[in-house]
């Protein structure tokens, strides 16, 4: 019902920016990718569900609910919405994807499939998205982390992380397509000023968040400790990855970061213990959201020429 109501609200009364330049994205150009509008809130919802999925499924949450894939609707709604679909958007599934199996590994006495397996999906998401190939670099660094190497694991690893691209060029090759790096069409303009101001916002939430997910490390078992502790190693490489779109691609740079942020935003309002500071956060949150969506989304916006 959330999905449909922001669908709506959107559509209905967003104002989009005026297309310009975008991430690079190697699948977009070689083989002209134009997706419809209409799939940029089922991409939305979809990942959404992804993440709601890697959180129930690893400890990382007290008990299930759907809080973080709600989160998720929301903060896109708020976001200035784009004229085209994002390379992030799609890219998002495969990355999200990959970190719900990079999390399944501990304690498995053969983990080279899953490996090879996460380094698959990732490569798949960095197609649509170069930047995002940073995200290869963090499944080393959590097998790392999470166990003691041993040479298959590293080397399905390195296999899972060349065979899309491999594939990809092969294909480009037969379909007589020139591989190039360019935009899949998402508006990349100057934000308006007050999006600093939501920036700031989910920045600040995103930081108690994760001062918040630290302070549960006593408390948890030793595999919710390495899920939380792969999780924050991925979490922060997002971040990196959002900085290294910005400014260049500022709209998607604000789209790429609302995974990590969501992530750690999270851990306050499903933590065990409630409290009132809670409750009136999320008010207050919930408020802003309303206030900032008519005063900043719901007015005409124009992108420097």
């Amino acid at each position: 019902m959330t999905a449909v109501l922001l669908w709506f609200l959107d559509y209905s009364f967003g104002t989009p920016f005026v297309e310009n330049s975008t991430a690079s994205s190697l699948i977009a150009h070689t083989f002209s990718l134009r997706l419809p509008i209409w799939t940029h809130w089922p991409l939305i919802f979809l990942n959404a569900a992804l993440v709601n999925y890697l959180l129930s499924q690893h400890e990382l949450q007290p008990q299930r609910n759907n809080f973080a894939g709600w989160l998720m609707l929301v903060l896109f709604w708020l976001a200035p919405p784009s004229v085209t679909v994002s390379a992030v958007l799609l890219a998002m599934p495969f990355f999200t994807f990959s970190l719900t199996i990079l999390l399944s590994v501990y304690r498995q006495n053969d983990a080279g499939a899953a490996y090879f397996n996460a380094a698959f999906l990732a490569s798949v998401g960095s197609l649509f998205l170069t930047n995002g190939a940073i995200s290869l670099l963090l499944i080393l660094l959590s097998l790392l982390y999470t166990r003691t190497p041993n040479w298959r694991e590293i080397t399905l690893l390195i296999l899972g992380t060349a065979f899309p691209p491999l594939l990809f060029l092969a294909i480009s090759y037969l379909a007589d397509s020139e591989v190039m790096f360019h935009s899949l069409g998402a508006a990349a303009v100057e934000l308006p000023g007050l999006t600093l101001l939501l920036v700031v916002s989910i920045g600040a939430l995103t930081t108690v968040g994760l001062l918040k997910l630290l302070g549960t490390f006593a408390t948890s078992s030793n595999k919710s400790k390495n899920s939380k502790a792969v999780l924050m190693i991925n979490v922060i490489g997002f971040i990196i990855g959002a900085g290294m779109l910005y400014p260049s691609s500022a709209l998607d740079a604000l789209y790429l970061s609302f995974l990590p942020t969501v992530l750690f935003i999270q851990a306050i309002f499903t933590a065990q213990k409630k409290y009132l500071w809670h409750d009136l956060l999320f008010a207050a949150f919930v408020a802003f959201a309303i206030w900032y969506w008519v005063t900043v989304i719901n007015v005409p916006m124009v992108a420097p020429q």
